[in-house]
């Protein structure tokens, strides 16, 4: 009787041995098995899904594994996790405005021109806001209504 392990001649192997054994088995026992073609437009289809499949399939495997996680485990740790993975990826593509390609002189004065007319239409804004308040709001909506309730606080008994 054939012994189906045989021996490698590299040396003995061992009871602890038994993977390398069954690989060295299948590669001489698959060596024999023709190869089977797959059509290339097949297989790219098929290549396509897999990845697909796998890419969906991790995902919600990590959402499953998010879910069942308590809320005192890791999760605190994962949301600091990526707060350092957005600002180390701020920092070093740093901010968008930074690198602004070279602008044209009557552009530039242009934006500064619109800048200082929206700064002063601010101003105007905030005074009139200002003295809306204080010269017609105050001496008649809001003073009144205080009056008003003033007197009713302070004679509940003559209301009846």
């Amino acid at each position: 009787m054939t012994d189906p392990y045989p021996q490698e001649p590299d040396g003995p192997h061992f009871p602890g041995d038994a993977p390398d054994r069954l690989d060295a088995l299948l590669d001489r026992e698959l060596k024999g098995l023709a190869r089977e073609t797959f059509p290339t437009d097949r297989l790219s289809f098929v290549l396509t899904t897999a990845r697909r499949d796998a890419r969906r399939d991790a995902w919600s495997r990590f959402v499953a594994w998010l879910r069942a996680m308590p809320a005192a485990d890791l999760r605190p740790a994962f949301a600091m996790a990526a707060l350092t993975v957005i600002t180390v990826t701020a920092a070093l593509w740093g901010h968008p405005g930074r690198n602004r390609p070279p602008v044209d002189p009557a552009v530039a004065e242009a934006l500064d021109q619109v800048r200082w007319t929206l700064g002063f239409l601010s101003g105007v804004s905030e005074r009139t806001g200002a003295s809306v308040r204080d010269d017609i709001l105050a001496p008649h909506v809001v003073q009144p209504l205080q009056d008003a309730a003033t007197l009713v606080f302070q004679e509940p008994a003559t209301l009846n």
